[in-house]
């Protein structure tokens, strides 16, 4: 969790960082709720993401990230 919040820190400013939340999990796909410009962002970055969860959790747990605006 720390070291994802780092990696996500290095792109985008903390006030989105700190609207930005986990919604749901299921079937492997994690759902975040976040600004529009930062899903944007994020989507474009989803491979790097995910295996930077999966790493920090260690094992493969995230297959997928859905990002819903607000």
């Amino acid at each position: 969790h720390t070291r994802t919040k780092r990696m996500a820190r290095t792109h985008l400013p903390e006030e989105i960082l700190d609207k930005t939340k986990a919604l749901s999990f299921k079937s492997g796909v994690l759902t975040v709720k976040t600004a529009r410009l930062a899903a944007v962002e994020l989507s474009m970055r989803s491979g790097g993401l995910i295996k930077g969860v999966n790493e920090a959790l260690g094992k493969k747990v995230v297959k997928g990230l859905r990002f819903k605006a607000y």
